[in-house]
């Protein structure tokens, strides 16, 4: 019956006691089945390190753990219910995997009319990280192969980023993702738009199918993108991708050179906790390029101590990305304003070490470096030296892949943020709307550009003049 039996997670053929057998490996990995009958028994190796449980028609878990563990013997999973069709899960809640079901024969049934047939809520399932699977995925934004809960063969991909997105295309019914997601959002977009609401996740750090989507239109093909629109500064784990209605069309993607932002937490949208309404991902989205997040929240440039996670220390975040950004946006400083001790000096440094790491490790990138933003608790007297600071640091870099824009224009700190630091949706519109032309500008000519500034509303926002 195994055709019509749902493996998700991780599970490895084997040669287990003379027995073939599927070992259940990674985390939650589980077993979906429908089948006709009175009782389910499954005939399987079960150690007494597991916590092998089933759901019976949608019914609260139950431990099915063997009397007497360590030993191949059968493993009661239901008896006693009405012959008819019954959907069950298994799974196995701890993290170790001593496990094993036998191939054959897996399961005993009784009944009048016994059958297996797959169930109607699952679909085709793809393990992201398959040789065979990826070429048809685009994975953009930060993504990284990593040996987690069991996950090892393939690994799970993981993300440590907001807008990192998953892409493919497909003519399908419904998505779900195989995720280990502490809190956040997932969001869905449909040849590039959004379909409503986000989906929350209750996974709650436990591997789980999250559906995403569902009730598409399986008739027509379309490029499908998925992506964490809000999270926590936890990593985020993907394992598999499974398809409703549908499978995964037969789509290939080139890895692009995309845009790397870095900065501290007014690039993360922490306190709009929807990243959305972000410069990274609207800026993706608008100039169809991948994006790397790497902002960090609470971070300064300049170092106080080791592990701080300071800009000048934690460079490898973008010159380690594959391929390398075709540009980079920095936007730095406002919290080594705001550290008490620290002066300009150190921070004119700091800065200048970290442009030094960043020009050398990507040898090709152009990178665009933002003056302080507004804020409510400096003024534009106090923030003025330390906006120098950047631009001379920049100049005396002497690179023509590298240049300043002051920023005192770009939002108004009173209206347009949430709490007189960090953007508000309109705040963030606008920074958008200041940095898209600058990315289209460095895409074609690679000299210094200054904002031509004609009044604070009107239709000449953002244009450019060259120096």
């Amino acid at each position: 019956p195994q055709p019509n039996i749902i493996f998700s997670g991780q599970w490895q053929d084997v040669t287990a006691g003379g027995h073939a057998a599927k070992q259940l490996q990674g985390t939650n990995s589980r077993m979906d089945l429908a089948v006709h009958g009175t009782s389910l028994t499954l005939y399987g190796f079960c150690m007494s390190t597991c916590e092998l449980s089933a759901k019976i028609d949608g019914e609260a878990w139950t431990v099915i753990n063997p009397v007497a563990p360590d030993a191949w013997s059968e493993i009661p999973v239901f008896t006693g219910l009405s012959d008819t069709l019954h959907r069950v899960t298994i799974k196995n809640s701890n993290i170790h995997p001593g496990f094993y079901l036998a191939t054959s024969p897996a399961f005993r049934v009784e009944g009048a009319a016994i059958y297996f047939q797959m169930p109607v809520d699952m679909g085709t399932i793809y393990t992201l990280n398959d040789p065979i699977v990826l070429p048809h995925l685009g994975l953009e934004g930060g993504w990284a192969a990593i040996t987690a809960g069991g996950y090892t063969d393939p690994p799970c991909m993981a993300v440590d980023f907001p807008d990192a997105i998953l892409r493919f295309r497909s003519a399908c019914s419904g998505i779900s993702i195989w995720v280990n997601h502490f809190g956040g959002k997932w969001r869905v977009m449909r040849d590039g738009v959004d379909l409503g609401a986000a989906v929350a996740d209750a996974n709650n750090g436990a591997w789980d199918w999250l559906v995403v989507a569902f009730g598409l239109n399986a008739a027509v093909e379309a490029e499908y993108a998925i992506y964490p629109s809000e999270g926590t500064s936890q990593r985020n784990y993907l394992h598999q991708l499974m398809i409703m209605g549908g499978t995964l069309a037969n789509a290939s993607f080139t890895a692009a050179h995309g845009i790397a932002f870095y900065g501290e937490s007014i690039l993360r949208t922490n306190l709009l906790h929807d990243s959305r309404y972000g410069p990274a991902h609207l800026l993706g989205i608008n100039l169809h390029k991948p994006v790397w997040n790497a902002a960090r929240a609470g971070t300064r440039v300049h170092s106080l101590a080791a592990g701080d996670n300071a800009g000048e220390i934690r460079t490898s975040e973008i010159t380690g990305i594959t391929p390398a950004p075709g540009y980079g946006v920095i936007i730095y400083g406002v919290l080594d304003m705001q550290q008490a001790g620290e002066t300009i000096a150190q921070f004119s440094a700091s800065y200048s070490s970290m442009l030094t790491q960043l020009l050398s490790g990507l040898p090709a990138t152009k990178f665009i470096c933002v003056g302080i933003l507004p804020n409510t608790y400096s003024t534009t007297a106090a923030r003025a030296p330390w906006s120098q600071a950047i631009a001379d640091a920049v100049t005396n870099c002497g690179c023509s892949r590298i240049t300043y824009h002051q920023a005192e224009n770009w939002l108004d700190a009173t209206t347009e943020t949430l709490d007189g630091l960090h953007p508000n949706q309109s705040g963030y519109a606008n920074i958008v709307a200041d940095l898209q032309p600058l990315l289209t500008a460095a895409a074609t000519q690679p000299v210094t550009y200054r904002r031509n500034f004609l009044t604070r509303r009107n239709p000449g926002r953002g244009c450019i003049k060259s120096l």
